[in-house]
């Protein structure tokens, strides 16, 4: 199998259970761990550099500071969870479920999934119950 690749043309051999290419990189120091992805923990305290190997070259900006007003961040409003109410009392209306136990079953659903809203977590269970999604989502979009 080949393709053309950043460094030109590379050819994939399967061989022995492994995969290599024509390119002559450099791969034997490297240990990256299957699957590995950055946690919170190394990206806020990065690990330290070995011993005696050294860092770039520094570099001092001089010059005017500049201040800036900062500017107070607020999370996003959702338009969707200003409807929550009408939702609620429309999936109720069509299901014939009470509104408590409506409400239960949509709490449930964000336990499971996880940051869910709850506008969400409500057509969810609309969509368990086999309600038609359409007015729902004009609700919701309004």
């Amino acid at each position: 199998m080949s393709y053309i690749g950043d460094y030109g043309p590379v050819e994939l051999v399967y061989e022995l259970d492994k995969l290599f290419t024509n390119l002559e990189i450099e791969t034997e120091n490297i240990d990256v761990p299957f699957g590995w992805l950055p946690t919170m923990r190394l990206l806020e305290s990065p690990p330290s550099l070995p011993k005696g190997m050294k860092t770039g070259p520094t570099f001092e900006v001089e010059g005017a500071v500049e201040h800036v007003q900062e500017i107070p961040e607020s999370a996003p409003i959702d338009p969707a969870s200003t409807h929550i109410s009408v939702l609620l009392m429309q999936i109720t209306d069509e299901s014939g479920l009470e509104k408590k136990e409506v409400l239960r079953r949509a709490q449930r659903k964000r336990r499971a999934l996880g940051p869910v809203t709850l506008w969400m977590a409500l057509l969810l269970v609309a969509r368990e119950q086999k309600l038609t999604m359409g007015p729902f989502m004009v609700t919701i979009s309004a």
